[in-house]
């Protein structure tokens, strides 16, 4: 009886010792997990803004009074295309002069800025981007995980920020309107 105590006493204090362990070999491989996604992501996104290939699909559209609005990414966006952007904002519900109901503008780039922050792994852009409907200047913050604040002041007072995911041009699901 005593040797059969004796052996479940050893028994439950191994199964502790490996249980102990194994959750710390869980615990610091999910620390490596989550960095090496992080250093994923960061670089898919420098590969991105050094390409000038990505739309910042907006979420949501930020007017210049911070009135926060739900917007369908489809077509509300701004898209790098190498030396051509595209800023649109559209709606589900009216139709206006760009078929999604909304304004769409494309133009050259004729500024391109881009500065990096290697300590928090963020990307500082300013372009502008000239089109038939005036000169656009947007200031976009890209953070490492792909999420993108881009503000866009243009020829008439005011501005708008547009908030969402980058992702790489030929991914994107989005509906380029007719432009003016």
């Amino acid at each position: 009886m005593k040797k059969s105590i004796l052996f479940l006493v050893v028994l439950f204090s191994v199964s502790c010792v490996f249980s102990q362990s194994n959750e710390e070999f869980k615990e610091l491989s999910r620390k490596e997990r989550k960095s090496k996604e992080l250093e994923r992501k960061y670089n898919l996104t420098r590969q991105l803004v050094e390409k000038r290939s990505f739309v910042i699909e907006a979420n949501y559209l930020i007017d210049k009074t911070g009135n926060r609005k739900i917007v369908n990414p489809d077509i509300n966006f701004v898209k790098i295309d190498s030396l051509y952007g595209v800023i649109q904002v559209g709606s589900d519900i009216n139709v206006g002069p760009n078929g999604v109901g909304g304004i769409t503008s494309k133009g050259r780039i004729t500024n391109w800025e881009l500065q990096k922050n290697e300590k928090r792994k963020t990307y500082h852009l300013m372009a502008t981007v000239m089109s038939r409907s005036g000169v656009y200047e947007l200031d976009v913050i890209i953070g490492f995980n792909g999420r993108a604040s881009a503000k866009l002041t243009g020829s008439y007072s005011g501005n708008l920020t547009f908030e969402g995911d980058m992702v790489p041009l030929e991914k994107s699901l989005t509906f380029e309107g007719d432009s003016y």
